[in-house]
Parts: C-alpha cells; structure tokens; sequence
C-alpha cells in the first residue's frame, strides 16, 4: 500500500472546504453563486479572467511546440 503525505492530502480537502462555503453561502444569505455566474456583471467580472487564462495557454503551447517539437 502506498502512504500519503498529508501534502497530497490537502488538495481533496480544499475543494471540500470550497464546495461547503458555497453551501454555506448560498442557504445562509441566499447568494446563489451559478445565477451571478450567468448574469451580465458576473460574466463582464469572469470574462476577462477567462480570457488571461486562454491567452497564457495559447501562450505557452505556442512556445513548447516551437521549442520541442519543431
């Protein structure tokens, strides 16, 4: 059997956590996260986000094909 670290360990927990407060959040002061997610402001909020994160993958796939495989 392999032993864990309590490194490895963290990452489950953490979602966990995060899945629990939106729980929290949405029945305790009735914040619903996935109609704010959908609503103009929150996809003017999370677009531009959306948008850095594709252009640095673009980025770096661009630069590892270049680099290795060319």
């Amino acid at each position: 059997m392999k032993n864990t670290s309590k490194r490895n360990e963290g990452f489950v927990v953490k979602i966990v956590v995060i899945v629990i407060a939106l729980v929290f959040v949405k029945y305790y002061f009735d914040i619903d996260i996935v109609e704010w997610y959908n609503s103009p402001s929150g996809q003017k909020y999370v677009g531009w986000i959306w948008t850095m994160i594709k252009d640095f993958y673009n980025f770096v796939d661009t630069y590892v094909r270049n680099k290795f495989f060319s």
